[in-house]
């Protein structure tokens, strides 16, 4: 995959991940998000340095 490749399907990304989580890689995709939010637990007190972001749906929950 070339880096354009990646940038195209980026702009989609997100809403692919609506319509279909139920195929390898992304299997359980939105159950992690939920957890990793639970296990933040009030995020007014952290500061969280998130590195290799992608298209940052995890930093917006």
């Amino acid at each position: 995959m070339k880096d354009s490749d990646f940038d195209k399907w980026a702009a989609s990304y997100d809403d692919g991940m609506k319509d279909d989580t139920t195929e390898f890689p992304f299997i359980g995709y939105y159950d992690v998000l939920s957890e990793i939010e639970r296990l933040a637990g009030n995020p007014d007190r952290l500061k969280i340095l998130d590195v290799g972001i992608g298209t940052g749906l995890l930093s917006y929950e």
